[in-house]
This record gives C-alpha cells, sequence and structure tokens, in this order.
C-alpha cells in the first residue's frame, strides 16, 4: 500500500526497468500457500485505505487507471470469498457487513458485465465476426509456424 501512495502522491514518477532482485519461490511461503480468509481481510483493507486515501487527496488525473487498480483488490476478494468454505463466507457477511455490500455490489457489477459478453458472443453479428477473421488468424498461424520451421 505504501507504492501505491506514494506513487499517487508523486507530481512526478519513473519506471526503471533494470532488475534489483531474484526472487526465489518456497514451498509454504505466502506466495505459494492457499489464499484463505486472512488475505481476503488484507484485500479488503487495503481496498478501503486506498479509496479512502483518493477521496481525501481528491485525486483526479488516470482516474480511470487507478479506479482498475484499486478494483483489483475487489476482485481479488471476490476470487478468496468464492474459495472459501460455507462457516467462513457465512462469517465474512456477519463480522463485516459493510465490506460485505461492497463485495456484493462489485459481484453484481461483473455478473452483469458477463452476461453483457456472453448476449455479445450469441449474436450474430459477432458469429460473422469471427467467420470473417477465422481466415486471416489461420493464415498469420501457418506463415508463423512455417517461419519456426
Amino acid at each position: 500500500m505504501f507504492t501505491v501512495k506514494a506513487l499517487l502522491s508523486a507530481s512526478r514518477a519513473e519506471a526503471i526497468t533494470d532488475v534489483f532482485f531474484k526472487r526465489r519461490i518456497r514451498s509454504n511461503s505466502t506466495m505459494t500457500n492457499k489464499q484463505d480468509i486472512n488475505n481476503l481481510i488484507g484485500y479488503m483493507v487495503t481496498y478501503l485505505e486506498l479509496s479512502t486515501f483518493c477521496i481525501r487527496k481528491s485525486i483526479q488525473p488516470n482516474a480511470e487507471v487507478i479506479d482498475q487498480l484499486i478494483d483489483q483488490y475487489l476482485v481479488h476478494s471476490l476470487q478468496i470469498y468464492q474459495g472459501l468454505n460455507p462457516i467462513e463466507q457465512e462469517w465474512v457477511r456477519h463480522a463485516a457487513p459493510v465490506e460485505w455490500s461492497i463485495l456484493l455490489e462489485k459481484q453484481e457489477k461483473l455478473d452483469r458485465a458477463n452476461a453483457d459478453v456472453e448476449a455479445l458472443r450469441a449474436s450474430a453479428s459477432f458469429r460473422i465476426g469471427q467467420k470473417i477473421v477465422a481466415i486471416p488468424h489461420r493464415l498469420k498461424q501457418v506463415l508463423r509456424s512455417k517461419s519456426k520451421a
């Protein structure tokens, strides 16, 4: 959270593509363990704190990009929630009603977006477009396979 807050507060920032360290991944580390309710709480706290930070700082430039970044914490929270057992899910719903309502609202938005995508894929224009693009796509695959050989 510190890095995001620092970048959002900076008047100028630059990215460096140099590698400064190599990450070592071990079994039973926080990177390889199954995510649980503690991770869900962490993502939700981060989402709420970053949202509050942006509101307090009245951050406007690239607001859509910032919203998408912060939204990723909600998406991760939902993914973890869906992997919890029913008892843990019940605990989340009762222990954190505000956070739960935020998660529920995000899930509803995702469900609507998925329904829109499915409706688009079922449309005649989408299927026609797929057929039109299929020939150049197949040609591209053939050319790539020949250039590798």
